[in-house]
């Protein structure tokens, strides 16, 4: 937190209130509330020890006494209040905010078993970029995966804020995950296509064709999405013609596919068809079998749609292949 964005929540009574708490302790005691004022909620036992040494549990019980800390049931310790802990955040120099994160940072990143989202607060509380680009996109990966997608795009929001010197490959990842977690949880919205251009951008100067038509292929879905069909067709056809002068691979099928799913939306079956049966060959070709099974859907539905039975047999097959590969 910056310092005015704590002034802006402290009520000027709850401030001065807890100053002149402050002002009543040792030295040691406030130094034990200042540096537990960098961790939101609690702070385990053993992390005061390791910050603060063999002292800082009989400090932190005076803190208990003095009115300013509680201990819960495992021996952890936490302000009374989070008002009383922003208040006491806001009494610590910028300069020691910085230096006391990236000393919790140290100390919790050779813990095991501690949470990224944690790792990522204090490297970025202590401006550490190198930390953040190591600990954010695997805190955003862990939280996509548990199906948190708007705490995934956060800390990837987080990342590229520190991602400024790092090289371009990075930062074009960076985007283009952002873009589809914030996407998946926010909104549509013109910074998410905005991060896929940049993404395209950055992709285009490392010379990365299969990234290329990755991303404007979903810049496509996100246009079809905001009923913006022109633009989507401009750019599937972009994403077409990148990745076939690349050659065959993954991401051509999943090209042909999306072609075929954007006729099967418009009731252009036969298209649908051709170009579906088109993903599922090259699929089966270079083994991406979530492909396959996405071109199997749409050529099931186009067919279906059209009224020929025979499609009944690719959704079969679409479903099977989902459930047996966890898609």
């Amino acid at each position: 937190l910056q310092a005015g964005s704590i002034a802006a929540r402290l009520p000027q009574s709850v401030r001065h209130a807890v100053w002149a708490r402050l002002q009543r302790l040792s030295s040691a005691e406030r130094e034990v509330l200042e540096m537990m004022s960098l961790v939101p909620g609690s702070t385990e036992a053993w992390l005061l020890h390791e910050l603060k040494g063999n002292d800082a549990k009989v400090l932190a019980e005076k803190c208990c006494e003095a009115g300013m800390l509680l201990k819960d049931g495992q021996g952890s310790y936490r302000f009374r209040h989070e008002l009383a802990r922003l208040a006491t955040l806001e009494s610590v120099p910028e300069s020691a905010r910085r230096s006391g994160h990236r000393q919790i940072l140290a100390v919790l990143a050779r813990r095991e078993a501690v949470e990224l989202a944690r790792l990522v607060h204090h490297a970025a509380a202590g401006e550490d970029d190198e930390a953040v680009l190591a600990w954010a996109p695997l805190a955003a990966r862990e939280a996509a995966a548990l199906g948190a997608h708007l705490q995934a795009a956060g800390h990837l929001a987080t990342a590229l804020r520190f991602a400024g010197a790092a090289g371009k490959a990075v930062r074009a990842q960076l985007l283009e995950d952002w873009s589809y977690e914030a996407g998946l949880s926010q909104a549509l919205d013109d910074e998410v296509i905005a991060a896929r251009k940049k993404a395209v951008q950055l992709w285009r100067e490392l010379g990365r064709r299969d990234k290329v038509g990755l991303n404007l292929r979903w810049l496509s879905r996100l246009y079809w999405y905001r009923g913006e069909s022109i633009l989507a067709d401009e750019y599937l056809t972009e994403a077409v013609s990148e990745l076939e002068a690349s050659g065959p691979g993954p991401e051509l099928a999943m090209a042909y596919s999306t072609r075929s799913q954007y006729h099967m939306l418009h009731d252009r079956m036969e298209e649908a068809v051709n170009w579906g049966k088109r993903a599922i060959e090259l699929a089966s070709r270079v083994d991406a079998q979530e492909t396959r099974a996405h071109a199997l859907n749409n050529v099931g539905s186009a067919l279906l749609f059209s009224g020929d039975e025979a499609g009944k047999d690719y959704m079969e097959e679409s479903l099977r292949l989902s459930l047996q590969m966890g898609f």
